[in-house]
This record gives C-alpha cells, sequence and structure tokens, in this order.
C-alpha cells in the first residue's frame, strides 16, 4: 500500500456524514465482533464440505483420465455407455413423476456419472484444441468413440421420456396412491360385504326349531330344576351351532350377550317348549331314599356280573360249564329269583332283574327310534383315555339299555352336590349325595330322569286257572328302580294306606310317550331274597385269596401309590371274594 491510499483511507476514516453522529446512534459495539464471528462459524462449516467436493471431483477427473486407455477404455466406455442407456432410458421414462424416491435415486446417478463423463469429454476436446500436433485424437473413430455415451444417454432419455408420453398405463405417483387408495377401498367394501353375506348366512340358521330330538337333552335337564338359563347356547351346540360362532355372530350385531330380551335368545321358547311337550310328575324328596336303595342294589349286581365276565375273558374254561347251565354262579340268586310283582288288569307278573347275556349281549325294543344303548365314560376311573372301538363295543351287562320319553322319569329335584371339606383341608365324600344318586358314583350318567335304565322285565306268571293274559301282554319292561307314591299321614295308625310301590314303564317312547305305573303287589328283594350286604357278612374268604392278598400287599408299587388292591381274579372264588370285600368297605365307609 503506498502513501496516497494511506492517506485516502485515513481522510475517509474521518469524514462524518451531517446527522451521523455516532452518539445519535445506538450502535452495538460489540457488532463487529459477533458478525465476524458469525462468518468464521459459516466458513468453518462451508469449508470442509468444499474441501470434500473438491477432492472427489479430483479423484473422479483422475479415475477418468487414467481409465481411459487402450482395452480398459474400450471397456469402460462400454460399461458407461449401457448404464447410460438403461439410466437415461428410466430418467426419461420417469421424468414425468419424480415423486418417487426410487425416480430421484436414478435420477441423481445418472446425472452425476453423466455430469463427470462430459466434463471429461470436453477436457478432451480442450486438449485436442491446444495441442498443435493433435495427438491425443488421431482420428475422428477416436472422438466418436468417446461421444457415444453421452449420444445414446440423450438418445435413451428422449426414447424414455417420449415412450412414457405415450403410455396409456403409465401412471404418476399421485396416480398410483388414488389407484391403490380405490383398490384397497373396494377390497374393504367386498370384505364387509362378505362378512355381512356370512352374518345374514349365519343369521338364517338362528332360528328356533321345534324338533323333539333336538330338544330332548336341555329339557330333561332342566326340567328337574326348572332353570333354562344358556338354553340357547346348548340347543345350538345340540343343531351343530359352535357357541363361539354365535357369540361372535352377536359381538358383530353389536348384541349384548347379557340380554336375555335380544330375538337371538330362545330361552323363553324353549322353556315354553318343554313344559309343554315333556311333564314330570316326580316322587317325594323322602320316598326317593328307597328308590335309591333298589338302585344301587342292582348297580353293585352290575358290577358283580362285570368281575365274572372279565374273569371268564382272561380264564374262559372256569365258565365253560357255567355257559352250559350245569353251575349257577352265585349271584344268579338275584338274577334268577323274581325282585317283585306288580298286576295289570287282574293278571300277576313276576319281575326280574333283567340281564343281557354277557356272553353274547341283546337288547330289547331295538327296532325303537328311541332306544339307545348305555355305553361306558370316554375315561376310565384314573383318567385313561379309551379307544373308541372300547367306548362302542362295552356293554355293562345290567341296564344297557334306555328309552328317550317326553315323560321323563319321577325323580325328584336333590340339591346338588358340594364339596365338603375336613379340618386338614381333605375332600370330603358325601355319601349322601351318592346314595341318594348312585350312577354318579357308577359313573354312568348324570341323571336317571334323561335316560330311565331299562332293569326290570315282567314275565306274565301263568297258573291253572289263568294261563294267558286277559289283555294279551305276556311282557312287560320296567324302567328305572321301583317308586313310591303317595304321602305320608302322621294322624295315620296304617302308613300304607296312603303310599304305594309302583314300577315306571313305557309302552311307547319317543315325542307321543305312553307311560305306565303298574301297582307292585309284592316285594321279594330286600325279603326274602337276602339283600348283598348279607351274602358279603356270611361270605367266607378262602385261604388262597388270602395268601393272594399278602403276597400282593408285599408287592412293591413304584412310583403310583394306590389304595385299592388290584387282585387278580383267577376263579370265581377269587371274583366273590374281591367284590365282598371292597362291597363291605364302601358300605361301613358311607
Amino acid at each position: 500500500m503506498n502513501d496516497k491510499d494511506k492517506n485516502s483511507r485515513e481522510d475517509s476514516e474521518d469524514i462524518l456524514i451531517p446527522g451521523d453522529d455516532p452518539d445519535d446512534f445506538d450502535i452495538d459495539p460489540d457488532w463487529e465482533n459477533r458478525n465476524k464471528k458469525s462468518n468464521d462459524k459459516k466458513k468453518k462449516f462451508f469449508k470442509p464440505v468444499l474441501k470434500s467436493y473438491v477432492y472427489l471431483k479430483n479423484i473422479l477427473e483422475i479415475i477418468f483420465d487414467n481409465l481411459f486407455g487402450g482395452l480398459i477404455a474400450l471397456f469402460f466406455i462400454l460399461l458407461i455407455t449401457a448404464f447410460l442407456i438403461g439410466g437415461g432410458y428410466t430418467v426419461g421414462y420417469s421424468l414425468l413423476d419424480l415423486a418417487y424416491s426410487e425416480n430421484q435415486i436414478i435420477l441423481l446417478i445418472a446425472f452425476i456419472l453423466f455430469y463427470f463423463y462430459f466434463r471429461f469429454f470436453l477436457r478432451q476436446i480442450q486438449e485436442y484444441k491446444r495441442s498443435e500436433e493433435r495427438k491425443k485424437l488421431t482420428d475422428l473413430g477416436s472422438f466418436i468413440f468417446l461421444f457415444l455415451p453421452i449420444l445414446v444417454f440423450m438418445i435413451s432419455l428422449s426414447v424414455g421420456f417420449n415412450y412414457a408420453l405415450n403410455d396409456d398405463s403409465y401412471e404418476t405417483n399421485k396416480q398410483k396412491i388414488e389407484r391403490e387408495n380405490s383398490e384397497l377401498l373396494a377390497q374393504r367394501e367386498e370384505e364387509e360385504e362378505a362378512v355381512l353375506k356370512a352374518l345374514k348366512m349365519f343369521e338364517e340358521t338362528l332360528v328356533f326349531e321345534e324338533n323333539w330330538n333336538d330338544l330332548y337333552t336341555i329339557c330333561v335337564e332342566n326340567i328337574e330344576y326348572k332353570s333354562y338359563y344358556n338354553a340357547t347356547e346348548v340347543y345350538l351346540v345340540e343343531i351343530g351351532i359352535d357357541r363361539k360362532d354365535y357369540y361372535d355372530f352377536l359381538r358383530k350385531k353389536n348384541i349384548d350377550i347379557f340380554d336375555d330380551n335380544h330375538i337371538y335368545n330362545f330361552d323363553e321358547k324353549i322353556r315354553s317348549y318343554c313344559e309343554k311337550n315333556f311333564s314330570n310328575n316326580p316322587v317325594e324328596e323322602d320316598f326317593w331314599k328307597y328308590s335309591a336303595l333298589w338302585l344301587n342294589e342292582v348297580l353293585d349286581i352290575n358290577n358283580w356280573i362285570t368281575g365274572i365276565k372279565k374273569m371268564c375273558e382272561n380264564y374262559p374254561i372256569e365258565c365253560e360249564n357255567n355257559k352250559k347251565g350245569l353251575k349257577n354262579f352265585d349271584f344268579e340268586q338275584y338274577t334268577l329269583a323274581p325282585a317283585f310283582e306288580i298286576s295289570n288288569k287282574d293278571d300277576k307278573y313276576l319281575c326280574y332283574l333283567h340281564r343281557n347275556d354277557f356272553y353274547s349281549p341283546e337288547d330289547f325294543f331295538t327296532a325303537d327310534d328311541y332306544v339307545g344303548k348305555s355305553g361306558t365314560e370316554r375315561y376310565d376311573a384314573f383318567g385313561i383315555d379309551r379307544n373308541e372301538e372300547e367306548v362302542e363295543d362295552y356293554f355293562h351287562p345290567i341296564g344297557n339299555q334306555y328309552l328317550e320319553s317326553s315323560v321323563i322319569f319321577p325323580k325328584p329335584k336333590l340339591p346338588p352336590n358340594e364339596s365338603l371339606y375336613d379340618e386338614a383341608g381333605y375332600q370330603i365324600i358325601d355319601s349322601e349325595f351318592y346314595f341318594l344318586n348312585p350312577l354318579e358314583n357308577w359313573g354312568q350318567r348324570n341323571s336317571i330322569i334323561s335316560e330311565p335304565i331299562h332293569l326290570w322285565n315282567c314275565m306274565f306268571a301263568s297258573n291253572i286257572n289263568n294261563q294267558s293274559p286277559k289283555n294279551g301282554e305276556w311282557l312287560i319292561p320296567g324302567f328305572g328302580p321301583p317308586i313310591v307314591r303317595g304321602k305320608l299321614n302322621p294322624f295315620s295308625s296304617n302308613i300304607a294306606n296312603n303310599i304305594s310301590w309302583k314300577m315306571w314303564s313305557i309302552a311307547q317312547p319317543g315325542p307321543n310317550s305312553i307311560i305306565n305305573e303298574y301297582e307292585i303287589t309284592e316285594i321279594y328283594w330286600f325279603n326274602r331274597v337276602r339283600p348283598i350286604v348279607e351274602y358279603c357278612r356270611d361270605f367266607k374268604l378262602s385261604s388262597s385269596y388270602l395268601q393272594a392278598k399278602r403276597e400282593l400287599d408285599e408287592k412293591e408299587y413304584g412310583p403310583l401309590d394306590f389304595d385299592v388292591d388290584f387282585i387278580e381274579l383267577i376263579n370265581e372264588d377269587f371274583v366273590n371274594a374281591d367284590f365282598c370285600e371292597n362291597y363291605l368297605r364302601y358300605y361301613f365307609e358311607n
């Protein structure tokens, strides 16, 4: 800087515009410093970015300069040409809509590559112009070869753009979004339509139909307690509609499942139908214990016969003579002797315990549609699943048949089984409940009212004066245990004047049942025929059985400790001994 410039600068600094006194302005003294710091920050921020750009640019130019020579130049030119052909077409095709992120990326890569290659091409032209000898581009072919990528990029770019303009199927991002939304809306409408169609089809199945077969189980199970809560769900299961599907339907229809008044709740209709088509005339609760005593006796005999059947299957030689009738089993004193006597229009009938031959089980009334077999439970006493063949083919020697009737067996309403526990927390067996509901303990059915078991065959008792029945009936079937009708009169000296024994019989099963109750005129069981408890009290355990018991007690049971001894039933003596021992144990304990 010379002296003239210096003096000029000093003079300029001394000049003040009139009215521009620094004291008249509110000037921040640190303004210049803060402005300088701000500019320094911007420089610090952009300087590395600028350096990176220059560095990258130099590297790419070096690569371009060094690659384009010999076979490498040929290969690279062809490669970049191929890319620019595809890239140019894609970019041209996509220029109509750059909202797609993939279009933006392709456009960026293509143009960056094209930019640097175009700069390289311009440098080659400049060098060609500066060179006097023009050795860099010796012929026109080399120049055309270097120009080829630029040419094909421009051509492919224009071709792609032109094709997009004339392509009817081309859609912009906006059009694509609109199309996808339209398709989604159509799909949702289709799904909603399908749901509505499915709901309508399902709704058509939710129609209450008065079908006796479908309502039999519901009516007989609820008529005892006069409760039809959730009867609709049970009914739907009977006609093949899943309970979950029913609840899902109510939720989709926005119906409260706890609302008892909605149109798909058939509880009241079921109640009305059951009360109209099913009747129940139960015995007095105080009298039912006598019926339960009979039923317990029958089921105990059944267990006894079942033990003999098991022995005959495992040791057939022990039963060969019995098949020919040369020897009777001890239980046959109950099956071969009459249990009681009934009267029918002045005719007498002796009623015997119904027992299918356990060698070839056959049923009574097999031709009737409403006759069924009582099989066995799916699971045994230890929760082990039985196979289907065993469940289907298993017959209880006694009570293997029941009838579906519109007249319910006259069992009274009894209190449900309640879980009782002792002070130590162990469950107590409610012996009274199981005594009054022997089928519960037998493990066969829930209630005798729904399945009145065929227990008796009453045969006409002919004599010299009356050799044939007056009504033509030679055999009358009996179902369920004997029942007591009437009411106790504490003021009467003769109780028998107000009560009577009846046998319940079904003359015609099904919806239009015909039920007869025959008067029992004489009882042999518990009177002339000693009960099982007296037989078992007098039964003497053999020395061989006791020895087998001792050997069994000495064995180690392993991980499972059973309270019941499972002795092998090898002969009739072992069967009778095992039966009586377990029978008396249960009898006196409960």
